[in-house]
């Protein structure tokens, strides 16, 4: 992982494909810039993330901050923010486009990330069906009783679909 600073972008700016292109994973204060944004590994923010382009990573994109593009925001994993997550084009999340993609902090054991195919809690993710079709004791083998607790008390909410919590 490289630990960059926002005005570091600049060098990886490629101007014949007028975008920044990083070759690796990045840990980065911030992200404000004008072009897209191409990551081959992971993108790490401790503030916002901002594209007037779209964002692209073969990794996870977290950030502590917003992150918003005016293009699409795409991940071959996951997108977490301790923010809002805005983009006037697609969200792809693990490789599949969702017209819906939320995330839900909905207590202190847990963050949940729901897209209209997967559903992602805490480490476990599977698709939104075998979510569906868990049984109790599946629960338990997850994370113990704490997770059944939580699955339990929660799941309601996590099996409804992104669209109806996002009204």
């Amino acid at each position: 992982m490289k630990v960059l600073k926002n005005k570091d972008l600049d060098g990886y700016h490629n101007s014949e494909t007028n975008r920044i292109e990083l070759d690796f994973d990045v840990e980065i204060d911030y992200i404000d810039t004008k072009y897209d944004i191409k990551a081959e590994g992971g993108i790490r923010s401790n503030g916002d993330i901002r594209s007037n382009g779209y964002i692209y990573s073969n990794g996870d994109i977290r950030s502590n901050g917003d992150i918003y593009s005016n293009g699409d925001i795409r991940s071959n994993g996951f997108i977490d923010s301790n923010g809002s997550i805005r983009s006037n084009g697609f969200i792809v999340v693990f490789g599949k486009k969702t017209d819906n993609y939320l995330q839900l902090n909905i207590s202190n054991y847990y963050t949940c990330y729901m897209s209209d195919y997967t559903i992602k809690i805490g480490c476990e993710m599977h698709s939104r069906k075998e979510w569906e079709g868990f049984a109790d004791e599946d629960i338990l083998k997850m994370d113990g009783k704490k997770a059944l607790k939580f699955w339990n008390k929660y799941k309601n909410i996590i099996l409804a679909k992104p669209k109806d919590l996002n009204r």
